[in-house]
């Protein structure tokens, strides 16, 4: 299969449902995640919205952290969504 646009596409609104599902289960809003992560509330807004950006792989690991995710659940949508840990310490921010 070729680069299918509509495949991407797809692929790409699950990975964003992701996002939005494991923020609101941690029951953060938007501003205290894109504080922890050390970006601009709204460029954290679009990678749970529609547009053209997603979560770049430097922030994973904090995100997964504070919404206690496994990768690869937060990946793909497979395995155990959670569960995780608490971190024992607040993670550190992401340079932009």
């Amino acid at each position: 299969m070729k680069n299918d646009p509509q495949t991407y596409a797809a692929i790409e609104a699950a990975f964003k449902k992701r996002v939005k599902q494991a923020r609101e289960e941690a029951g953060f809003t938007q501003q205290q995640v894109a504080d922890v992560l050390g970006i601009k509330v709204d460029r954290y807004k679009k990678w749970e919205n529609r547009g053209k950006s997603t979560m770049p792989m430097r922030f994973y690991q904090n995100f997964c952290q504070l919404t206690h995710t496994r990768a690869e659940w937060f990946q793909n949508g497979t395995g155990q969504r959670g569960e995780l840990p608490a971190p024992t310490r607040k993670p550190k921010a992401v340079p932009n």
